[in-house]
C-alpha cells in the first residue's frame, strides 16, 4: 500500500464513480462481481486533485484505501466465520459464549461502516437492478434452505419465515441502509437522529428480528458514520497503532470478563427489544448507547490493526458477501460431519486454533463459489426484469 494513504492528508471531496455498499471498485479499473453500485463511463477514475499534485496521485491514494476497506472486509468475515464456529461448537459453554459475544460486537459494525465509506448518496435505476440481483435475489432464495435446516433441527420455520437465517439478515438490511442513506442525508444532524431511532427502537416490542428491522435500525449509525466521516475515520486509524492495538486486547478482555459475570450474550444479536434483552434492565436505553459506544471503538482498533497491504485479503474482501450469505451451511455440514465420525469433544480454549484455522479454510472455499454465485443471480435477475418478459 502507497506509504501516503496514511502520510498525506485525504482529498475533501471523493467522487465515488462506482462506489457501493458491498465492495465494488472505487478508482480501481475493472469491476467487481459482487457490486452493488452505479454502472460508470469511466470506472477506476475520480476527478479530484488530491495530495499528490495531480488526479493519477489522488487515484492511487484513493485506490489504495479502496484496498484496505477490502482488506478490512476480508478478515472480518474471516472473523465472523470464526464467531460462528465458536457459537455452535461451545453453544452452553460460557466462554465460548463470551468470546463469540465480544467478537461480534466489535466485529460486525466494521463492514457496515465499511459499507458506508462506499456508499453513494443518490441511487439510480441502475443501483436498483443490482441492489435486487446481488441482495435481494440471493436473500429470497437462500431462506427456504436456510429455514428447512432449522426445521429439521427442530425449529419452527414457519414461525421463523420472516426472520432472515444466519447473516442473510446483513443482505437486507444492506438494501435498506441504501434505501435510507439519501433520506438521512437530508436531516440536519442525521447521526444523531439515527442513533436516537436506534435508542427509541428497543422499547418497540413489535420491532425484533421480523425482516431484519431491529438490526438494520441497530447498525444504521455505523453505515451512516462510515459515509459521513469516511476521510476522518480512516485518517484516525492511521495514526498510534500501538495504541489502538493495546486498546483492542483490553476491549476484547473486558467484554468477555463482563460476558462471563452476567451479561446476557443475547444483546449482541440486536434481534429484540429491551423487554427481551437489555444490559440494564432500569436503564435499557443508555444500555445500548454504551454498546454502540464500545462497538465504535472495537471498530477503530479492528481498522488499525489490520494489514496495509494483503492481495489475498483483498480478493477475500471482494467476496464477502458470498461468503456471508453461504458459509453457515459449511459450518453446518462441519458440525454434521464430526457428529458422524463420532467425534467428542468439550468446549475449551485449546479449540479456538483449531476453529480460527476451519474459519480460514471454510471462507477461502466458500470465496471460490463467488463468480458462479453471482453470474446465477445475475441472470436469473435478468429473466425476471420487465424488459426481458416483454420480449
Amino acid at each position: 500500500m502507497p506509504k501516503s494513504w496514511e502520510d498525506q492528508p485525504a482529498p475533501e471531496e471523493v467522487a465515488r464513480t462506482d462506489g457501493n455498499t458491498d465492495g465494488d471498485r472505487v478508482a480501481r479499473g475493472g469491476h467487481s462481481d459482487t457490486a452493488v453500485g452505479p454502472d460508470s463511463d469511466r470506472k477506476g477514475q475520480t476527478d479530484v486533485v488530491g495530495p499528490q499534485g495531480g488526479a493519477e496521485g489522488a487515484r492511487v491514494t484513493l485506490k489504495a484505501r479502496v484496498d484496505f476497506l477490502d482488506i478490512a472486509k476480508g478478515v472480518m468475515i474471516i472473523v465472523v466465520v470464526f464467531a460462528h464456529l465458536v457459537e455452535h461448537f461451545g453453544t452452553y459453554d460460557p466462554l465460548f459464549k463470551a468470546v463469540y459475544a465480544a467478537v461480534s460486537l466489535t466485529g460486525l459494525p466494521v463492514f457496515v461502516i465499511a459499507s458506508g465509506m462506499l456508499a453513494k448518496p443518490v441511487l439510480g435505476e441502475t443501483d436498483y437492478r443490482k441492489m435486487f440481483a446481488k441482495l435481494l435475489l440471493p436473500l429470497i432464495c437462500l431462506q427456504p434452505f436456510y429455514l428447512a435446516l432449522y426445521a429439521r433441527a427442530g425449529g419452527d420455520a414457519v414461525r421463523h419465515i420472516l426472520d432472515p437465517q444466519w447473516l442473510l439478515w446483513f443482505l437486507l438490511s444492506l438494501l435498506l441502509w441504501r434505501m435510507m442513506l439519501p433520506l438521512f442525508l437530508q436531516i440536519p444532524m442525521a447521526l444523531l437522529v439515527a442513533v436516537g431511532i436506534t435508542l427509541a427502537a428497543g422499547y418497540a416490542t413489535d420491532i425484533g428480528a421480523d425482516l431484519s428491522l431491529s438490526r438494520t435500525l441497530y447498525f444504521f449509525p455505523f453505515f451512516l458514520a462510515g459515509y459521513l466521516w469516511r476521510e476522518r475515520l480512516l485518517r484516525l486509524v492511521a495514526r498510534a497503532r500501538l495504541f489502538w492495538g493495546l486498546a483492542f486486547v483490553g476491549l476484547l478482555v473486558g467484554m468477555a470478563l463482563w460476558f462471563l459475570h452476567g451479561l446476557d450474550t443475547a444483546v449482541v444479536y440486536h434481534d429484540r427489544s429491551y423487554d427481551q434483552a437489555s444490559v440494564w434492565s432500569d436503564y435499557p436505553a443508555l444500555g445500548r448507547l454504551v454498546l454502540l459506544l464500545i462497538s465504535t471503538v472495537g471498530c477503530l482498533c479492528w481498522m488499525a490493526i489490520l494489514p496495509r497491504s494483503s492481495n489475498w485479503l483483498v480478493r477475500m474482501g471482494q467476496r464477502s458477501l458470498t461468503i456471508l450469505a453461504l458459509h453457515g451451511f459449511v459450518v453446518l455440514v462441519c458440525l454434521k460431519l464430526f457428529n458422524l465420525v463420532g467425534w467428542t469433544y468439550s468446549p475449551s480454549p485449546i479449540l479456538f486454533p483449531l476453529l480460527a484455522v476451519m474459519a480460514v479454510a471454510i471462507a477461502w472455499a466458500v470465496s471460490l463459489l463467488d463468480g458462479p454465485f453471482n453470474r446465477f443471480f445475475d441472470w436469473l435477475a435478468a429473466r425476471l426484469s420487465p424488459r426481458s418478459r416483454t420480449r
